[in-house]
């Protein structure tokens, strides 16, 4: 029990993308996934969206990494998956036909970092941790 006191809130490790150009910063071990989205965007056009998440510190931590498949409307996907977003921190990067999204759900808390808060220096540590290559 001692123990487990001791343990950091935040133990932060790089993650990438397989095939994908996109490396990110994430607290804790992720889990990963990969989904369909139907983007309106893109006239309903479904296209793939793989993500690694993890929860630390009373927050959870998405990176979603989606190929437009074409650049032309990737700022279209961007504002699209902006407005849907229920993150209460997010930031976007593209890159090509790429958008990534990095997000933060939960409410954060510049006092300290540990369950139940999280300080400003983990979202930074998060959001500067996200890379696209070529960026």
């Amino acid at each position: 029990m001692a123990l487990a006191a001791c343990t950091p809130a935040f133990n932060w490790r790089e993650v990438g993308f397989e095939g994908l150009p996109v490396n990110a910063l994430l607290p804790c071990k992720p889990d990963r996934g990969q989904r369909m989205v139907p983007l309106a965007a893109l006239g309903g056009a479904q296209r793939p969206m793989v993500m690694a998440g993890c929860e630390a510190g009373g927050a959870t931590f998405t990176v979603a990494v989606l190929n437009v498949q074409d650049a032309a409307k990737v700022q279209a996907v961007k504002a699209e998956l902006g407005a849907l977003s229920k993150a209460s921190q997010s930031q976007y990067f593209t890159h090509g036909a790429l958008v990534v999204q990095a997000a933060v759900y939960g409410t954060p808390s510049a006092e300290r970092d540990g369950p139940g808060a999280l300080s400003t220096q983990a979202l930074e540590t998060f959001f500067t941790g996200v890379k696209v290559a070529g960026l």
